[in-house]
Protein backbone atom coordinates (compact mmCIF):
# COMPACT_ATOMS: atom_id res chain seq x y z
CA UNK A 1 0.00 0.00 0.00
CA UNK A 2 1.53 3.66 -0.42
CA UNK A 3 2.57 5.26 2.46
CA UNK A 4 3.10 2.31 4.46
CA UNK A 5 6.40 1.30 5.04
CA UNK A 6 8.13 -2.23 6.69
CA UNK A 7 9.73 -1.15 10.09
CA UNK A 8 12.74 -2.63 9.12
CA UNK A 9 12.90 0.12 6.04
CA UNK A 10 15.77 2.09 5.62
CA UNK A 11 14.84 5.84 4.14
CA UNK A 12 17.52 7.86 3.32
CA UNK A 13 17.27 11.52 2.19
CA UNK A 14 20.47 13.51 0.69
CA UNK A 15 21.88 16.73 1.79
CA UNK A 16 23.61 17.36 -0.97
CA UNK A 17 22.78 21.07 -2.82
CA UNK A 18 22.96 24.09 -1.70
CA UNK A 19 23.82 25.01 2.02
CA UNK A 20 24.28 28.23 3.65
CA UNK A 21 28.41 28.89 4.59
CA UNK A 22 29.50 31.33 6.71
CA UNK A 23 33.21 32.47 7.00
CA UNK A 24 34.41 32.94 10.15
CA UNK A 25 38.27 34.13 10.22
CA UNK A 26 37.99 35.76 13.60
CA UNK A 27 37.23 31.77 15.32
CA UNK A 28 34.21 33.76 17.17
CA UNK A 29 31.25 31.69 16.40
CA UNK A 30 31.13 29.70 18.75
CA UNK A 31 31.38 32.09 21.93
CA UNK A 32 28.34 33.66 19.75
CA UNK A 33 26.57 30.59 19.31
CA UNK A 34 26.57 30.73 15.55
CA UNK A 35 25.08 26.72 16.43
CA UNK A 36 21.66 28.73 17.74
CA UNK A 37 21.43 31.82 15.51
CA UNK A 38 23.17 31.50 12.22
CA UNK A 39 24.69 34.67 10.63
CA UNK A 40 24.65 36.04 7.39
CA UNK A 41 25.94 33.55 4.31
CA UNK A 42 26.26 32.76 1.16
CA UNK A 43 25.11 29.49 -1.06
CA UNK A 44 27.50 26.97 -1.29
CA UNK A 45 27.42 23.70 -3.23
CA UNK A 46 27.81 20.53 -0.99
CA UNK A 47 29.91 18.56 -1.48
CA UNK A 48 31.90 21.31 -2.79
CA UNK A 49 35.37 23.60 -1.75
CA UNK A 50 34.64 27.12 -0.15
CA UNK A 51 37.79 27.58 -2.23
CA UNK A 52 35.21 28.57 -5.44
CA UNK A 53 33.85 31.12 -3.02
CA UNK A 54 36.89 32.74 -1.21
CA UNK A 55 40.15 31.05 -3.03
CA UNK A 56 43.16 31.11 -0.65
CA UNK A 57 40.89 30.69 2.65
CA UNK A 58 42.04 28.86 5.37
CA UNK A 59 40.62 28.36 8.68
CA UNK A 60 36.99 28.27 10.08
CA UNK A 61 33.97 28.28 8.18
CA UNK A 62 30.45 27.16 9.14
CA UNK A 63 27.88 25.52 7.34
CA UNK A 64 24.22 25.39 7.52
CA UNK A 65 21.42 22.83 6.44
CA UNK A 66 17.45 22.81 6.45
CA UNK A 67 15.38 20.02 5.88
CA UNK A 68 11.98 18.18 7.03
CA UNK A 69 12.26 14.84 9.46
CA UNK A 70 8.96 12.57 8.84
CA UNK A 71 6.58 12.14 12.02
CA UNK A 72 6.80 8.51 11.29
CA UNK A 73 10.94 8.50 10.76
CA UNK A 74 10.60 9.28 14.80
CA UNK A 75 9.64 6.00 15.74
CA UNK A 76 12.86 4.57 14.50
CA UNK A 77 16.94 5.65 14.16
CA UNK A 78 17.50 8.95 12.49
CA UNK A 79 21.17 9.66 11.47
CA UNK A 80 23.40 12.23 9.58
CA UNK A 81 26.13 10.54 7.40
CA UNK A 82 29.31 12.73 5.99
CA UNK A 83 31.14 11.51 3.49
CA UNK A 84 34.32 13.72 4.37
CA UNK A 85 35.08 17.21 5.74
CA UNK A 86 38.34 18.65 5.77
CA UNK A 87 39.57 18.49 8.05
CA UNK A 88 38.05 18.81 11.65
CA UNK A 89 34.33 19.40 12.30
CA UNK A 90 31.70 19.96 14.76
CA UNK A 91 28.11 19.23 14.07
CA UNK A 92 24.72 20.68 15.68
CA UNK A 93 21.22 19.80 15.12
CA UNK A 94 18.52 22.57 16.47
CA UNK A 95 20.89 23.57 18.41
CA UNK A 96 22.18 20.63 20.45
CA UNK A 97 25.58 19.43 19.88
CA UNK A 98 25.93 16.10 18.00
CA UNK A 99 29.70 15.51 18.15
CA UNK A 100 32.51 16.45 16.04
CA UNK A 101 35.20 14.65 13.80
CA UNK A 102 38.59 14.93 12.71
CA UNK A 103 39.98 13.47 8.96
CA UNK A 104 39.31 15.05 6.14
CA UNK A 105 38.86 12.21 4.01
CA UNK A 106 36.84 9.71 5.99
CA UNK A 107 33.44 9.29 6.49
CA UNK A 108 31.50 9.60 9.57
CA UNK A 109 27.59 9.86 10.80
CA UNK A 110 25.60 10.96 14.17
CA UNK A 111 22.28 9.69 15.77
CA UNK A 112 20.46 12.46 15.67
CA UNK A 113 17.16 10.78 16.72
CA UNK A 114 16.69 12.62 20.06
CA UNK A 115 17.78 16.06 18.75
CA UNK A 116 15.57 15.74 15.55
CA UNK A 117 11.79 17.17 15.58
CA UNK A 118 8.96 16.16 13.12
CA UNK A 119 8.98 18.78 10.53
CA UNK A 120 12.16 21.26 9.99
CA UNK A 121 15.24 20.59 11.10
CA UNK A 122 18.18 22.61 10.84
CA UNK A 123 21.66 21.45 10.99
CA UNK A 124 24.79 23.55 11.61
CA UNK A 125 28.55 22.44 11.04
CA UNK A 126 31.14 24.04 11.88
CA UNK A 127 34.58 22.94 10.04
CA UNK A 128 38.35 24.15 10.31
CA UNK A 129 40.74 23.97 7.46
CA UNK A 130 43.84 24.37 9.31
CA UNK A 131 45.45 27.52 7.81
CA UNK A 132 49.77 26.86 7.34
CA UNK A 133 50.59 30.30 9.17
CA UNK A 134 48.67 29.94 12.76
CA UNK A 135 47.00 27.45 14.44
CA UNK A 136 43.46 27.39 15.29
CA UNK A 137 42.17 25.28 18.27
CA UNK A 138 45.49 23.45 18.33
CA UNK A 139 44.99 22.39 14.64
CA UNK A 140 47.67 24.09 12.06
CA UNK A 141 48.50 22.72 8.60
CA UNK A 142 51.68 20.85 7.65
CA UNK A 143 51.24 19.87 11.65
CA UNK A 144 51.40 16.20 12.65
CA UNK A 145 48.17 16.08 12.45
Amino acid sequence: MPGMQNKNQRIAISLSGKWDLAFDPANTGKERKWFRRFPESVPMQVPGVWERIKPGYDGVGWYRKTFTVEKNWKSGTIRVRFGAVHYFSEAWLNGEFLGGHEGGASPFEFDITAASVAGRNELIVLVINPPMDREIEGLRSGAPL
